[in-house]
């Protein structure tokens, strides 16, 4: 997380246990606060800045003709030098899994 201070000594467990983002010190801008279960602690980062993603809207007109892939645009902003990973999964709103729409998970 770049441009992130510890506001204390204890690291964040990875996975946390639970997260929070908010202005805790009153600066105006984001700070996360991460549980750590097993050292019973919690983890403060003061001022965090990272990437936000971005996943667009997709849309189709329903045919009966079999699957048709549908692309999804994500966008990284700021573009960062580092690798990224995201887990994904579909869910069914209106729609059917696997009768509408193949169900489809992943990172």
């Amino acid at each position: 997380m770049g441009g992130s201070k510890p506001r204390s000594t204890t690291e964040p467990e990875v996975p946390p246990s639970s997260v929070a983002v908010a202005d805790f010190d009153g600066d105006g801008r984001p700070d996360l606060a991460v549980a750590n279960l097993t050292s019973d602690s919690v983890a403060v980062l003061t001022n965090i800045s990272c990437p936000l993603l971005r996943l667009d809207d997709a849309a189709m007109r329903e045919g009966d003709s079999g699957p048709t892939e549908m692309v999804f645009t994500a966008t990284l902003s700021p573009a960062v030098s580092y690798q990224v990973t995201v887990d994904f999964a579909t869910s069914p709103g209106t729609a059917i899994a696997d009768v509408d729409y193949m169900s489809i998970a992943g990172m």
